[in-house]
């Protein structure tokens, strides 16, 4: 993606979760966060591939940075690296002088031996304060500088290290702590939704429907072609009506044998004749009845123009959806991803209001 698109240009794709949460990942996720601009991530089931695989995967949608932009970042993540590495060198003599009770060299840790000597003990708590910041609590400013460092030793030494996978790319730092920083500067929303069902479900053998909370189709298209369609209706009731003037016409030569010559086989010929007719008759009326049905409802919901009508884009009318899900304009159906541009009913619709693209 980095090197394919154009600066600004987007891109969707489906990643493992783990990419997003997991620790083996985190050389990724600083990768996104340093060419692109992170818009959307949607949490999908573990049904959407099934049965082939119950991989966790999640929807990133991102934008790419522009080349100024990622060059802000790599100074911004420089300047917070280098003050990381500078508390290093201070927590490890801290630690050295007051918890290994060890002496400092005063050419190498010039500044921390001169805060010992003036006993300037609230700059070196302000110094360890800077570091472990997230981790701290409201008590922890009363205690005294050993009590701290005692208190939160494990975590400093989690701190204390650099991240030997993200080095090569990202620097001798510990790339977590330096990350918050930078991502603190750079704070912008990032979209996050959890969509618990996607549509279906899948087995081996079979599909089964379910609620879909990415997004609807539009059920409606956006344009119809009313004269096709009655087009179609009159081309049915033109042919039932041939058939209708073929079963007139054999009626007519079974009643005149009848005539001639009455049989039980004939009168039940002319009785069959007789109810072939009528149920023509019924398809005829309800064809019509049913073209005049489809004018009624595309005069309601679409122009002179066979354009769907501005306020039922949304397609919030159950009525007009009942229309082409399970109506007469059925075999309309259009299943096209609908793209609402005002009612948010689904993680599509939410994005697409939500999300600031470049």
């Amino acid at each position: 993606m980095v090197s394919s698109l154009k600066e600004n240009g987007r891109f969707a794709v489906v990643l493992p979760e783990s990419v997003f949460d997991t620790t083996d990942n985190k050389y990724i996720r600083l990768f996104l966060f340093k060419y692109f601009n992170i818009k959307a991530v949607v949490s999908l089931p573990v049904v959407t591939f099934e049965p082939y695989t119950s991989t966790k995967t999640s929807l990133l949608f991102a934008q790419k940075k522009t080349a100024k932009e990622v060059v802000q970042w790599n100074e911004l993540w420089d300047k917070c690296g280098k003050e990381w590495s500078l508390l290093k060198t201070r927590l490890n003599d801290y630690i050295q002088f007051f918890l290994e009770e060890k002496e400092l060299n005063k050419k190498w840790a010039k500044d921390v031996v001169e805060d010992i000597e003036k006993k300037n003990w609230s700059n070196i708590k302000k110094n360890i304060f800077r570091l472990l910041k997230n981790h701290l609590t409201e008590e922890d400013k009363d205690l005294e500088i050993k009590e701290l460092l005692t208190k939160y030793l494990a975590e400093l030494s989690e701190l204390l290290q650099y991240d030997n996978d993200t080095c090569e790319e990202f620097g001798y730092y510990n790339a977590w702590w330096v990350f918050s920083e930078v991502a603190q500067k750079q704070n912008y929303p990032i979209f996050m939704a959890d969509a618990e069902n996607v549509g279906y479900k899948r087995t081996r053998r079979s599909e089964r429907e379910m609620p879909n909370d990415l997004y609807d189709i539009e059920f409606a298209p956006n344009t119809i072609n009313k004269q096709e369609i009655i087009d179609e209706y009159n081309e049915k009731t033109k042919q039932t009506e041939a058939i209708v003037k073929e079963l007139k016409d054999d009626l007519k030569d079974v009643e005149k044998k009848n005539k001639e010559k009455t049989s039980k086989a004939l009168e039940k010929k002319i009785e069959d004749l007789n109810e072939d007719l009528k149920k023509c008759q019924t398809i005829i009326d309800q064809l019509k009845a049913d073209r005049d049905e489809c004018e009624r409802i595309i005069k309601t919901y679409y122009s002179k123009e066979g354009k769907l009508k501005e306020e039922y884009h949304e397609r919030t009318d159950e009525t007009l959806i009942g229309h082409f899900s399970t109506g007469l304009l059925k075999k309309k159906k259009s299943d096209d991803v609908l793209l609402r541009k005002t009612e948010t009913i689904k993680i599509l619709d939410a994005i697409r209001k939500e999300v600031i693209w470049n």
